[in-house]
């Protein structure tokens, strides 16, 4: 079977068995009281080039954690209610990081409903 991701796993624990991963599942992030999250991450199979690349792909922001298909109904286990979605961007390869991009990011919010 084939879940929403087009691979051939559940949602089920992504992080409790990393085998299972899929790309794109980066994990849960938290923001503070005025809705900034700082992020840093790494991840084993996303990639820059290759099969895995992210070039191209988004990145959306949920309104709840997500569950890792722990949550007991069909929902958790396609996407691990996580909830509405807040925020998206797609990730775009550039040549150069343009001079003000850091102060942009740094102050990026996360709003609420």
């Amino acid at each position: 079977m084939l879940n929403r991701h087009g691979i051939g796993v559940t949602h089920e624990s992504t992080r409790i068995h990393i085998s299972w991963n899929h790309v794109g599942d980066l994990g849960n992030i938290e923001c503070d009281e005025h809705g900034i999250a700082n992020i840093v991450f790494s991840d084993d199979v996303a990639s820059l080039k290759g099969p895995y690349s992210v070039i191209g792909k988004s990145i959306v922001i949920h309104s709840s954690a997500d569950d890792y298909g722990l949550g007991g109904n069909d929902e958790s286990l396609k996407t691990g209610n996580a909830g509405t979605r807040l925020a998206c961007c797609v990730i775009e390869k550039i040549d150069k990081l343009p001079i003000r991009s850091y102060k942009a990011i740094k102050s990026a919010k996360v709003y609420q409903n």
